[in-house]
């Protein structure tokens, strides 16, 4: 009972004391209170919006000057109340005498006898069991003798009956009312605002506008932009300058470039909310959150590598970026599973990858043979560099550097004495390898009297005579290698090797952001003379070819047959992509230009230039130009004859002739994609030349044979047109492409830029803009901006000019 009863106590106490505190809560600011809810039912109830402005102005002033008086004149002074309040107020409520829960608090004095105390304690114990009988205290503010006339009250129905008037408008209706309405006519000027962030350049990502114009005409409420975004900021139209803050912090000041005109930029290297204030507590212009995306490192990674054409290294690999991979370099080192050597050495080289997002299973060829640690195991690694610096590095792939294996007994063993030269550099080695090449010198014929190999070989000598020094070896054993390489190969394989050391320089240069554009000019005349020498030797290469027909089953042809094919063989694209590269407008397209070069260059070989179709229709184009010399001698003979002349044998002969180009055409029919007409035609004329003849008209004959030799002539060139074609194609694509292999996509079914061909026309009437162009649209688009801020332009001027500018805010 006693804890009951104490648990009794408190809740009473408790809510005693909240009463009470409400009831001299109310008893305080009741007026207040009154004059409040008047006002509330006043604006809920709408009259106070259709008095005019002028009185809801008033009244807005009268029920603030009636508020105030009231919480200040009216209502009992306020006193927090007490704990023995509290209790003499529960005691009332409850009907309590003799002040009971006072007895609790009280205690016998010192020296009280027992019999006393006992007594004294007996009384309390029966005080506590008055506990079930206490009552919470109910509130009697007693402010009728204030209030007379009980405005409480009326207060309190107007604005029962305003709630139910106003139809849940009771935010909106109460922010109107409250907001002081503008009763004198004045002239604001609204401040002209232009907000907009300009991505880092490498990104290539297009402004994004925030506000245009005038104050309110956001185009947007937040923005995601790449991190070292430039925020550019244009106020006018205010007489101070404003303040931008970022997260609350104010960041910088505004320059004033004119008066009422102010200007800012800032870098964006963190996300927050962004706001323009025309002071510290002044209205705001805007506010935006802005969101910076940091730059991520990018992804490389080597699908496989190893020997292509030409002991070549191909490298397959993936690279992407979040926004463009500015370098990818690829650095190869000697296996620690071999001994190590004094000529192991880290190789490093650039891999071209001009600013692109992603490259999927691309390829690059490298041509390595050359150096000394070709054949050696070694590991490949591939480092990609984002235009931040961000760097990334690929899995390692161990391979074995492909090694150069010649055919030629001479090249082989100028390579052996070059081998030989790179693991001992002693002068004992250096006379051994003199021995060597002066018995190759003395015999001309093994380097089939090449005069350039023979001067190489006669340098060689005399310098491991004179100096047997290291350097020399280094130096002489380059000059092997590229003599090996034209005894193999010929010519071609020299500048073929110059020009992609020319294009490596290029696009290493591109790369380098702080190269001249002297010296990147300087480069590129380097590569147009180099590519130059590269067309003339795959020219001269293609014609040796042909003439002598070294490869499997090939027909020899005649110099003058040969030399027509190679005139139908239009070699010029590397000349043309050349030209292109040179007047580039920008780096960019300068190095894609490059790329396509060097991917060319890899894949060309005249080797691939004949297939076995095309080794039997060059046959077949080497008869059809002995069937044409027949012809024309037939036709000497019949310009000879007199009119009535007996032309039997000469009609025999038209006949083999026409026989002849019968199965010269069926042949052709099996091996080309198609027979030109011409030969037809020429079979028609060669048929009435056959008639006239077996009736002894030889002039009659001579106008349809001087007609089927130029249709023979013209229909000729038209197939070795098609011949010249597809052998520029088979060059082109690599070795095996021609069968349906791999290699370069520069075939049927693939574009001039090597990517497949779905069979889709392109519209020749859409125009892609170039950097130029892109440009002048920027400018043209900040010139009106510009404009559409001048406030001393007339204001129909000013919204033409924002109607423009709507379509680029977005």
């Amino acid at each position: 009972m006693d804890f009951l009863g104490r648990a009794l106590y408190w809740w009473t106490l408790g809510w005693s004391f909240i009463t009470l505190w409400l009831e001299r809560l109310w008893a305080r600011f009741w007026g207040l209170c009154t004059v409040v809810m008047f006002f509330m039912a006043l604006a809920l109830s709408g009259l106070l919006f259709k008095l005019g402005k002028t009185a809801h102005f008033s009244l807005l002033v009268l029920f603030a000057v009636l508020a105030v008086a009231a919480a200040l004149y009216t209502g009992r002074r306020f006193i927090l109340p007490r704990r023995w309040q509290v209790e003499r107020r529960i005691e009332h409520e409850s009907g309590l005498k003799h002040r009971p829960l006072q007895m609790l608090h009280d205690k016998p004095e010192q020296g009280t006898s027992p019999a006393a105390a006992k007594l004294w304690y007996k009384q309390q114990a029966e005080t506590r069991a008055s506990w079930t009988r206490l009552r919470i205290w109910r509130p009697r503010p007693r402010v009728a003798r204030q209030d007379k006339y009980h405005l409480r009250f009326a207060a309190l129905f107007c604005l029962a009956l305003a709630l139910v008037v106003s139809r849940g408008q009771v935010s909106d209706r109460l922010s109107a009312a409250l907001t002081p309405p503008s009763i004198f006519k004045t002239t604001v000027k609204l401040a002209a605002v232009d907000v907009w962030i300009e991505p880092p350049a490498y990104t290539t990502a297009a402004p994004v506008f925030l506000a245009t114009a005038q104050t309110g005409r956001h185009t947007a409420a937040e923005a995601s932009v790449p991190a070292g975004s430039l925020l550019k900021i244009r106020v006018g139209g205010i007489s101070r300058p404003p303040r931008l803050f970022f997260d609350e912090k104010q960041m910088i000041d505004f320059t004033t470039v004119g008066p009422g005109n102010y200007t800012a930029e800032m870098t964006l290297d963190k996300s927050g909310q962004m706001e323009i204030r025309r002071g510290w507590w002044q209205s705001g212009l805007g506010a935006w959150q802005i969101d910076v995306i940091p730059d991520s490192a990018p992804e490389i990674q080597i699908l496989n590598a190893g020997a292509a054409e030409r002991a070549a290294l191909k490298i397959n690999y993936s690279a992407r970026d979040d926004y463009a991979v500015r370098s990818l370099r690829a650095v190869i080192e000697p296996s620690p599973d071999i001994p190590a050597q004094r000529w192991h050495e880290t190789i490093e080289f650039s891999i071209p990858f001009s600013g692109q997002k992603s490259r999927e299973g691309e390829q690059h060829i490298e041509n390595l043979a050359q150096h000394p640690m070709a054949g050696q195991p070694v590991m490949l690694r591939l480092i990609a560099t984002d235009d931040v610096g961000n760097t990334a590095e690929s899995n390692i792939e161990k391979i074995v550097l492909p090694e150069r294996e010649f055919k030629n007994p001479v090249a082989a063993a100028l390579n052996r004495e070059r081998k030989r030269l790179i693991r001992h550099d002693d002068p004992l080695t250096m006379t051994i390898t003199r021995h060597v090449l002066t018995n190759i010198a003395n015999r001309p014929a093994l380097i089939k009297e090449d005069l350039r190999v023979f001067l190489g070989l006669v340098v060689a000598i005399k310098r491991l005579s004179y100096t047997p020094t290291p350097y020399t070896a280094q130096t002489v054993r380059d000059m092997l290698w590229y003599m090996a390489l034209r005894i193999e190969d010929g010519g071609l394989a020299l500048a073929r090797e110059e020009l992609r050391q020319a294009l490596q320089k290029l696009n290493q240069a591109l790369n380098d952001k702080n190269i001249s554009e002297e010296r990147l000019q300087e480069l590129t005349e380097e590569v147009n003379q180099k590519t130059q020498q590269y067309m003339q030797e795959l020219a001269k290469e293609m014609r040796q070819r042909m003439e002598q027909g070294d490869q499997p089953n090939q027909p020899q042809i005649s110099p003058e047959l040969a030399q027509k094919l190679m005139e139908k063989m239009d070699m010029s694209d590397m000349q043309k992509m050349m030209e292109q590269m040179q007047h580039g407008d920008t780096r960019e397209q300068m190095q894609a230009m490059s790329e396509m070069m060097q991917q060319m260059l890899d894949a060309t070989d005249p080797k691939n230039a004949m297939s076995e179709k095309d080794q039997k229709a060059l046959e077949q184009m080497q008869k059809m130009e002995d069937l044409i010399q027949k012809q024309e001698k037939l036709m000497d003979q019949t310009g000879k004859m007199q009119p009535k002349q007996e032309s039997g044998e000469q009609a025999g002969e038209q006949g083999e002739i026409r026989k002849e180009l019968g199965g010269v055409m069926r042949d052709m029919g099996e091996n080309m994609p198609e027979v030109p007409e011409q030969f037809g035609n020429a079979d028609q004329e060669m048929k009435q030349s056959q008639q006239q003849l077996g009736r002894d008209a030889p002039g009659g004959s001579l106008p349809h044979q001087k007609e089927a030799l130029e249709q023979l002539k013209d229909g000729q060139d038209q197939a070795m047109q098609q011949m010249a074609e597809r052998m520029k194609q088979q060059m082109m694509m690599g070795s095996g492409q021609g069968s349906g292999g791999g290699g370069g996509n520069f075939g049927q079914g693939y574009d001039p830029l090597g990517r497949k061909d779905n069979g889709k026309t392109p519209d020749s009437n859409v125009k892609i803009p170039d950097e130029k162009e892109r440009r002048r649209v920027q400018q043209i688009i900040q010139e009106l901006r510009q404009r559409s801020n001048d406030w001393e332009r007339p204001r129909q001027e000013r919204e033409y000019l924002d109607r423009l500018l709507d379509p680029y805010s977005n």
